[in-house]
């Protein structure tokens, strides 16, 4: 039987689902949007305001706020006390993958959270807090939604190396509904994925993984306005056991993620759910995990950005030949015609022209679907601003809507 592999040793077989599964997944996604709507339309009629004895905020980068919940409910009642979680300081130093900030920071969640005690059962009697972000980022909705985008294992990694949400790996192993001509970026599936920790604490905790339902796209709400929704939720399948020879731990987790077109150049965004690691994980340190993976949201227009760059690059491949045969013996600037004296000229990997340093910028992207390295390369500010004016959705089409002999 062929297996689906990874770039590292797990393998599992191909899931088959049955049409009653898979209608059973649709209708668990729909309640599950559903019901973070009704619970999004009540806080936008609050105006927008966390209810601060209920919530306490763990993190925030730039317009996007991070709250776990203060009390527990149990699957066991429990006061969710401060003791047990570390600082809003404390959450907000892990950061830009600074890892000297991580060691200090999870030396002390791990610290607090051992010395106040923690469940350490499989039992389901999970004490991980429930979770909600609210705010804002800047640019359009369907920018937003083909960064947020994994739902083929390329569009996957291309989106882990460049929003680096602390997914280590991922496989689909099931797809139920393929993004579409009309619904470029929607997605409905099943996904097999491991948790990323810091070296710092890589040795000593186990490694942790999740099987989820996926849901992503576009569509309109009761009152006939636009959103966009990511949703993911604990799965249980006899096709798909633990992998506890592998020493992993399976985790639940719980997400459902919902985006509007706030203003012509802002999107609101707000999601609720947990994630549970399971196991013996000190809650801090899985409250570290879950806020990073939420807030890694805020690049996702900067990962369309990317990802629209990338495309510029190779649908431009042959003109970008010919402008270097053209102007190979050029020796000024193509932008501002100085003739530079010591740094010399940098080519524009998507036009192919050269430019002077004070006519180019560097920008990470993935080249290719067989290059799936993240590369800092030099390009003109024309080609910058054309590929952030491409629209979204032609680029979502020629991308990863599968193709057919009549496309």
């Amino acid at each position: 039987m062929r297996r689906v592999r990874s770039s590292s040793t797990t393998t599992f077989a191909p899931l088959r689902l049955s049409e009653i599964e898979e209608r059973a997944i649709a209708d668990d996604a729909a309640l599950h949007i559903k019901r973070t709507l009704v619970q999004e339309a009540e806080f936008r009629r609050r105006g927008g305001k966390v209810n601060g004895s209920e919530w306490k905020q763990v993190r925030v980068q730039d317009g996007l706020h991070i709250y776990k919940q203060r009390r527990v409910s149990r699957a066991g009642l429990m006061n969710d006390g401060d003791s047990e979680v570390s600082s809003p300081e404390l959450l907000a130093s892990v950061h830009n993958d600074d890892s000297s900030r991580w060691r200090h920071s999870l030396f002390d969640v791990l610290e607090t959270s051992t010395s106040t005690g923690s469940s350490g059962s499989d039992s389901g009697d999970s004490k991980v807090p429930a979770m909600l972000a609210a705010g804002h980022i800047e640019g359009k909705l369907e920018d937003a939604m083909l960064g947020v985008y994994d739902g083929d294992d390329h569009a996957w990694r291309v989106r882990a190396a460049l929003l680096k949400d602390k997914f280590e790996q991922a496989l689909i192993l099931a797809t139920i509904q393929h993004p579409t001509y009309d619904k470029p970026f929607n997605f409905l599936g099943v996904k097999w994925f491991s948790i990323e920790y810091p070296p710092v604490v890589g040795n000593f905790i186990q490694k942790r993984d999740m099987l989820v339902t996926e849901a992503l796209g576009i569509d309109t709400d009761d009152n006939g306005e636009e959103y966009g929704y990511a949703w993911f939720h604990d799965f249980r399948h006899p096709s798909v056991p633990e992998l506890t020879d592998q020493g992993m731990i399976r985790g639940k987790t719980s997400l459902c993620f919902i985006f509007r077109q706030a203003s012509p150049t802002r999107i609101s965004l707000y999601a609720r759910g947990s994630i549970d690691g399971g196991g013996e994980i000190p809650k801090g340190l899985a409250i570290v995990i879950a806020a990073t993976s939420i807030i890694s949201n805020t690049e996702t227009v900067k990962t369309s950005y990317s990802r629209k760059l990338s495309w510029l690059v190779t649908s431009q491949t042959r003109q970008r030949h010919l402008m270097h045969e053209k102007h190979v013996s050029s020796g000024s600037c193509h932008a501002c015609e100085r003739i530079p004296m010591l740094r010399g000229l940098f080519g524009c990997h998507a036009c192919g022209f050269k430019f002077c340093s004070k006519c180019y910028v560097e920008r990470k992207i993935v080249l290719g679907r067989e290059d799936l390295a993240l590369h800092s390369l030099s390009f003109c500010f024309n080609c910058v601003l054309q590929a952030k004016e491409l629209s979204p959705v032609d680029v979502a089409r020629a991308t990863i809507v599968p193709q057919t002999k009549d496309t």
